[in-house]
């Protein structure tokens, strides 16, 4: 089987720590939600730590969305454009907490150090090249701040007040000194040895079965290895590596590839896996603090998000769910849906009322009415507060 063999080399780390406002939201919307919906309401979406593929790319930072054997597609500044596997400049992990409509199963994973001979083909050293880059560029960097901190620190005036600042900087430095000395003998270690060669194993042997409720025409398994390089045996190291589907659906797969380019004689820690279809990551059996919700949960999570992210602004409502019947075009008055309509949005987001004309008191036909008392906005606010209000809505600029 072809394979899609990203690799980097970095400390586990880097990019895994969620900031503290993040986890303080998530705390408290999954224990409001979770006593929000009884338990017969089905269970359909999922909230979850998972993690995004972001590439540095003509200057800019993009998100991968989708792999295939040979290109990455990236999505940068709102455009998504192909790119060459190996013209890609450097990767990173980044987590954070996403929400998912689709729960699919990653069954019976495993993963097995093995030895291969397949490993210095010209795709594998161009790869060890552009990670060789990253490293030394990082090491560079972080030797010109370990030089910034300590001629700041020299700066700090010796008096008894001041004494401690100057160790901190000092201790900081030197810190960011230690650093850049590791990455840059990383990356030399790292040239030396080639891509996976020496003795023991240096690669991985990985397979699992795949399933998901709905089908997805395009998607792709990311792989993060994490292992402990027997030269640099106290740093936890991690690599990456991205596997292309050619259709994720109900049928479970099996499947088995070989990840290559690691240090010779590695020792394996563990291996966490990532599933993405059409450009969207899923939840799945394995996903990290994984809080399974109800469709309404979900909305009311996506609500306390929005009003988290325009603290002390003040908006109108917007739609967040609207949703129409199968048979909406064939019972909906025709009159009914090209007229306005005046929706109270409560603090919440739900629909408190439905009228026909602003300030009146007429309600819709009541097949309308039913309907837009379903959808789901994000509410008003008021410097960041969400307060009660009144919406214009025409029906008819929603339906496709």
């Amino acid at each position: 089987m072809n394979t899609n063999n990203q690799k980097i080399v970095a400390s586990r780390s880097s990019g895994t720590s969620l900031p503290f406002f993040t986890l303080l939201v998530f705390t408290c919307s999954t224990a409001l939600l979770l006593a929000g919906e009884p338990e017969a309401v089905p269970k359909d979406h999922a909230l979850f730590v998972g993690a995004s593929l972001q590439v540095k790319q003509d200057g800019g930072l993009g998100e991968v969305d989708g792999v295939t054997d040979d290109t990455a597609w990236v999505v940068m500044n709102g455009q998504r454009k192909s790119v060459p596997l190996l013209s890609l400049e450097e990767v990173r992990i980044q987590r954070s907490l996403k929400l998912s409509d689709t729960i699919a199963t990653i069954g019976n994973p495993h993963g097995e150090p093995i030895h291969t001979s397949d490993t210095n083909t010209a795709r594998d050293w161009a790869r060890q090249q552009i990670v060789m880059g990253a490293l030394q560029t990082e090491s560079m960097n972080r030797w010109d701040r370990s030089f910034q901190g300590i001629e700041s620190a020299s700066a700090v005036p010796a008096s008894s007040l001041d004494f401690p600042m100057a160790q901190q900087r000092l201790a900081a430095a030197t810190e960011v000194a230690g650093d850049s000395q590791r990455s840059m003998s990383m990356a030399q270690t790292f040239a030396q040895q080639g891509m996976g060669t020496g003795s023991g194993p240096n690669a991985l042997a990985f397979s699992c079965e795949i399933s998901s409720p709905r089908l997805f025409r395009n998607a792709f398994l990311l792989l993060v290895t994490e292992f402990h390089d027997s030269a640099k045996p106290d740093l936890l190291q991690y690599r990456i590596h991205t596997q292309a589907l050619p259709e994720l659906g109900p049928k479970m797969q099996r499947m088995h590839f070989t990840q290559k380019g690691f240090p010779g004689g590695y020792r394996l820690e563990r291996c966490q896996t990532f599933l993405f279809g059409d450009g969207q990551e899923l939840a799945t059996n394995l996903s990290e603090r994984r809080v399974d919700l109800t469709a309404d949960d979900a909305l009311r999570y996506l609500s306390l998000c929005y009003i988290a992210s325009h603290a002390k602004e003040s908006l109108s409502a917007v739609p967040l769910r609207v949703a129409f019947p199968s048979d909406f075009r064939k019972v909906a008055p025709e009159a009914a849906v090209a007229r306005p309509l005046y929706v109270t949005v409560g603090t919440d987001g739900s629909v408190k009322n439905v009228v026909t004309a602003e300030g009146g008191t007429t309600a819709p036909d009541i097949y309308i009415d039913s309907v837009v008392r379903k959808f789901r906005f994000n509410p008003a606010l008021n410097g960041g507060k969400p307060v009660e209000s009144v919406l214009e809505l025409k029906l008819s600029d929603y339906i496709r």
